[in-house]
Parts: C-alpha cells; sequence; structure tokens
C-alpha cells in the first residue's frame, strides 16, 4: 500500500524520516531477497513516496552505517536494524496490539526471552524467519482477524517449542496457504483447510499465530 500520500504537505522533518526509514529499508532488503534489482525507481513505486524523499532516507541511513556507500545494499548493521525492528513490531503490535514500534527497539529480543519466555531455540527460529520473509512486516496479522471464506499464508507463529512443533506437525509451517472454513461461537475453535485438509485450532493458539492476509 502507498505510503507517500501527505509527504510534500508536511515536508521532509527528521521525525518523518525516522518513521519511515524502516519501511523503506524492508522495502530494499525484501527486493534484494526475492533477486530484484533495487532501484530507487522500484522502492519509489511499490511503496509510493518521491524519489527526492527515499535519498533524504538514504542519506541519514548511510550515515548510521545501515546501507552501503557505493549503492543499496543493506549493511550487517542495516539487517540487524531490520531485524530488531521486526522483533519490536511482533512484539508491540502483534503480542500487544500496541499502535506504536517503540520502547524495546534494542532490546527487543532479551525482553521476549525474559518477560515471555521464549527459549533461546525459540528466539533463534525467530530471527531466521523474520530474517527471511521478503514483505513489509506490517503486512503480518494474527490469524484471528480473519473471517470466514478469507484465504492467507501461514507467517509465524509465537510460543514454545512444543506449539512449534504440533503446527508444523498439522502442516502450518511458514508459507503454506490457507483457507479459513469455520469460526465457531463463543470463543470456540477456527477451523483451517491446508492441503485439503481440515484442521481445527484454539483460539488461543489462533491468537498466536500470525498470518499474511490474501486480497
Amino acid at each position: 500500500m502507498p505510503i507517500g500520500g501527505g509527504l510534500i504537505k508536511l515536508g521532509y522533518d527528521s521525525s518523518l524520516i525516522e518513521m519511515l526509514m524502516p519501511k523503506i529499508l524492508e522495502t530494499i532488503y525484501s527486493i534484494s531477497l526475492s533477486g530484484g534489482k533495487v532501484t530507487l525507481d522500484e522502492v519509489s513505486k511499490r511503496l509510493g513516496v518521491p524519489i527526492n524523499f527515499l535519498e533524504d532516507v538514504l542519506k541519514l541511513a548511510r550515515e548510521r552505517g545501515l546501507i552501503s556507500s557505493d549503492g543499496l545494499n543493506l549493511t550487517d548493521s542495516g539487517r540487524e536494524f531490520i531485524l530488531k525492528y521486526r522483533q519490536a513490531f511482533i512484539h508491540d503490535k502483534l503480542i500487544h496490539g500496541g499502535y506504536g514500534v517503540s520502547s524495546l527497539y534494542s532490546g527487543v529480543g532479551e525482553h521476549l526471552k525474559y518477560g515471555h519466555d521464549l527459549s533461546d531455540e525459540d528466539l533463534k527460529s525467530l530471527r531466521s524467519f523474520l530474517s527471511k520473509f521478503d514483505g513489509n512486516i506490517d503486512e503480518v496479522e494474527p490469524l484471528t482477524n480473519l473471517r470466514r471464506g478469507e484465504r492467507g499464508i501461514f507467517i509465524y507463529a509465537v510460543g514454545g517449542h512444543g506449539m512449534l512443533r504440533r503446527l508444523s506437525d498439522l502442516g502450518l509451517t511458514p508459507g503454506i496457504e490457507f483457507e479459513v472454513a469455520s469460526i465457531a461461537s463463543l470463543g470456540g475453535p477456527i477451523v483451517l483447510k491446508v492441503r485439503g485438509y481440515e484442521i481445527a485450532l484454539g483460539r488461543g493458539i489462533a491468537s498466536r499465530i500470525y498470518v499474511k492476509r490474501l486480497r
């Protein structure tokens, strides 16, 4: 979805640049993951932002060592920046339903470990997913947001190793498409069609499963 509406009117102030930098760097990352050629034109087209605004963002990103000085490639620091941003998004917006990606930006990994009881293995799995997801993290939402008949792609579930293994045994692995077959009333299970089978998930587990809705 274009994010450029109102940019010229608002002006390219530093707060706007800070706010949109993660999405712009994510888009560069996404294009490179999919094997595409990263150009200003392509990033501008995907996000709907003016090229001169992108240049301001990229200037700051270069000063911070997040992208290479001679191109549009993310440095190791840039990739770590994206991982931390995505972890903060998972925590702030998906786990807690907040409206900003904040405070835990730099320490969210440790917070997920000690505040949400994720093991080192769980965190490693989460970071692996985040490093491979070739979209913008704000496209991801809880499975419980979908309605009967809607389709989506399973992205990730935040939970312990046992829960992740159980979901994998049921065929819910990252990248798999599904359709919501039915939703029971009064907090009952959600039934998904996956690979021709139907599987029922309790509402608690479903709320910890994150998906990308297919339009």
